[in-house]
């Protein structure tokens, strides 16, 4: 059984190239003589979107939208939904994006949950705390109009790598508002 596209074989060794390149340029101390020419800012912008090249599968029903004031890519579950599964992309929080995630995502999305991934702001413009406030500010807003918006109270979260990070912080945050036994099931 294949469990992945044909398509990702060949893009195996592109993206161990990437990797490597991208792991080497964080590797270098400010200053080295292996040190990258120009601004690391914009660096690390070229890095954002030569790995984003890397993955060409895009879901022909993810809708970008906002969700309290965050953008988020939701990929809506036909009919009633088993509940919303709140995905939160990894990357170190300063890499990534949810499109990335849209052939994991379409997977959940194929078992009955509508997947609502944040575009969270990346460090270094955005410095610590932004990619928790934006998780948490899209968390709150499913707890209170996930219902409404997309027909189910049940609740789910997870991420890989710094999501996976992001979505404890989430669930600590939830948790401190008060709600008492959190609203997210899994």
């Amino acid at each position: 059984m294949q469990l992945w596209p044909e398509t990702f074989d060949s893009l195996r060794p592109e993206a161990l190239a990437a990797a490597h390149a991208a792991y080497a340029a964080l590797a270098v101390a400010p200053g080295d003589p292996a040190d990258p020419p120009g601004d690391p800012f914009e660096n690390l912008q070229g890095a954002r979107a030569g790995a984003s090249s890397l993955f060409r599968y895009r879901s022909s029903r993810a809708v970008d939208r906002s969700i309290a004031g965050v953008p988020c890519r939701v990929i809506a579950a036909p009919g009633s939904p088993a509940a919303v599964y709140l995905h939160i992309h990894g990357g170190g929080m300063c890499l990534a994006s949810p499109e990335l995630n849209d052939d994991e995502n379409e997977l959940l999305n194929g078992l009955g949950f509508t997947v609502v991934s944040v575009d969270y702001r990346l460090a270094p413009e955005h410095p610590y705390p932004a990619a928790i406030n934006d998780s948490v500010a899209v968390a709150r807003w499913l707890v209170d109009c996930a219902g409404d918006e997309f027909g189910t109270d049940v609740l789910l979260i997870g991420g890989e790598s710094s999501g996976a990070y992001l979505a404890a912080m989430v669930l600590l945050e939830i948790r401190d508002d008060g709600h008492g036994v959190s609203p997210f099931r899994a």
